[in-house]
């Protein structure tokens, strides 16, 4: 979604709300599982529509109406970044380290 955000955010608005919709269900997932602690705070972070990681990031195009590709480009960084955290606490998991 991050790279559709230099165009208008009305054509692709369904999009970024089923993808909120489907991490918001991830979330609820997360928050039930045991030591499961970091994870739910990242969703949280993830999730806040007032931060900058996904939620914040789609508030603002929402609200801007599109996005700079340089903008876009640097906020898909820090987005994957996260992502790769919640990825890594939940292979940490897996292999009981």
């Amino acid at each position: 979604m991050i790279k559709k955000s230099t165009a208008e955010f009305n054509k692709y608005e369904a999009k970024a709300e089923k993808i909120q919709i489907e991490m918001m269900k991830l979330y609820e997932y997360e928050k039930y599982r045991k030591n499961n602690d970091e994870t739910v705070k990242m969703w949280k972070l993830m999730l806040d529509p007032d931060g900058g990681l996904y939620a914040g990031y789609i508030e603002k195009w929402k609200e801007k109406g599109k996005m700079s590709k340089v903008f876009a480009t640097e906020a898909k960084k820090n987005i994957e970044q996260a992502f790769d955290i919640i990825i890594g606490f939940e292979n940490k998991k897996i292999k009981g380290k």
